[in-house]
């Protein structure tokens, strides 16, 4: 049975980077490297995946390559007639339009509507109700036409369920949720709960962890100790089913988005399990990136000394893989944090570095912030011009 991924509200900054642990050039030379058009799918999805999730979750030019990288996969697959690899494609693009918050949003309906006809034309009844489903995110999307999007929902639902689909609902249930979290939170609520009853009663561990995820991110602001639970069973679910790469991101997300709920204490076990997590699965970035969102919580919390170590072992690993985007990110953060202890010269030495770095690898974020943080110390300085 397919597994159906609800990629929206996850932490995609993270999944590439841990899914494989590897490096753009590494990804590059696969792609280059690829002898049939089997492989180099994959290498194009492995690379949109980088593009998308290593570092263009603030690059809008890097998210339009990795949307194009994406959609060359799509036609090779056309191509070579992999119907299957083709649906299987067009979700995962329909749901990172969704998840992207850029103008491409109009580009779910069009790309659901293509897997819809597909999955009609070739009797692929499984994805019928998926795209119907992504069909109705893309209306919802844009605001416009909310009864032509309860309508295609409603229909994916009744299709699942005459055709004995648990798997299918689920999703289509956790699509319908999502969708609705902003507006209408008590009905989000709802159809979560019935998707995850759903997830639970198939033993479908996978949607179970993202369902729970999403009501995690549902109650977050306002019921913390329901949001808290729910975050505690994916991961306990993801540690019970050896989902490690699951299980980090969830690490990752309860040392950041989760960290002001909870005190130092938890923070150092989740720290400590996740970081042991990511040395026996051998996943440096994310070794790296726990360090770094480590430091970012003392930094917060004025522990700047063990704040600065975190940092600094971050900044060792990230140079051994030669991550320079996230080299320019933690130079940044250390920049900042002797801005924050008045040490103005030293601040001014890594902000440089950040700004220097930034400008390598055409990070626009960085380079912004890291060259705001220079001017703060250049005043500090008392060199105004």
């Amino acid at each position: 049975m397919k597994k159906f991924y609800l990629l929206i509200l996850c932490a995609f900054k993270l999944m590439s980077s841990w899914a494989q642990d590897y490096t753009m050039d590494s990804l590059k030379d696969a792609l280059s490297g690829s002898t049939t058009d089997i492989s180099k799918i994959t290498a194009l999805d492995n690379l949109s995946d980088f593009y998308y999730n290593g570092f263009a979750w603030i690059d809008l030019k890097k998210k339009d390559t990795s949307f194009r990288l994406l959609n060359q996969a799509i036609g090779l697959a056309e191509k070579n007639k992999l119907t299957e690899k083709e649906e299987e494609l067009l979700q995962k693009l329909a749901l990172l339009y969704y998840s992207s918050n850029t103008n491409q949003k109009g580009s779910i309906l069009p790309t659901a509507a293509k897997g819809l006809a597909l999955a009609k034309s070739t009797n692929l009844k499984a994805w019928q109700p998926i795209f119907e489903g992504l069909a109705a995110l893309g209306y919802f999307s844009t605001g416009k036409r909310t009864d032509s999007a309860i309508l295609l929902m409603s229909q994916g639902l009744d299709f699942a369920r005459k055709n004995h689909m648990p798997a299918e609902e689920a999703s289509l249930l956790d699509y319908f949720g999502t969708a609705y979290s902003d507006s209408y939170p008590d009905s989000a609520g709802l159809l979560l709960r019935q998707a995850l009853s759903l997830a639970e009663a198939n033993k479908l561990t996978t949607q179970e962890i993202d369902v729970l995820r999403h009501l995690a991110n549902l109650y977050g602001d306002r019921k913390h100790d329901s949001a808290m639970m729910w975050i505690h069973q994916a991961l306990s679910l993801a540690r019970q089913n050896d989902l490690s790469k699951t299980a980090i991101s969830i690490f990752y997300s309860l040392l950041g988005t989760w960290s002001p709920l909870y005190e130092n204490d938890s923070l150092e076990v989740h720290f400590n399990l996740g970081s042991q997590l990511a040395q026996q699965i051998h996943a440096q970035h994310a070794e790296a990136d726990f360090l770094n969102d480590y430091g970012e919580v003392h930094d917060k919390r004025g522990n700047y000394t063990k704040a600065l170590m975190a940092y600094m072992n971050a900044l060792e690993i990230q140079q051994q893989i030669d991550d320079k985007y996230g080299m320019a990110a933690v130079f940044y953060h250390i920049g900042i944090l002797y801005l924050n202890v008045q040490d103005y010269a030293q601040s001014l030495q890594y902000l440089a570095r950040a700004n220097e770095k930034s400008m390598e690898i055409k990070d626009g974020f960085n380079f912004v912030f890291s060259l705001e943080g220079i001017g703060e110390d250049y005043v500090n300085l008392k060199k105004y011009d």
